[in-house]
């Protein structure tokens, strides 16, 4: 529901980091697909 992607391991947490996935426009994308039904959380 926060729109944000979180990394389970230190692998993924660093993957997300690096990609900087949870920018904040990423982010507001996601909060509006979680709205629209595009996404599940």
């Amino acid at each position: 529901e926060t729109g944000e992607i979180k990394g389970l391991s230190e692998i993924g947490r660093a993957t997300v980091s690096r990609l900087r996935m949870n920018g904040e426009i990423q982010v507001k994308a996601r909060k509006q697909w979680l709205q629209l039904g595009l996404l599940r959380d």
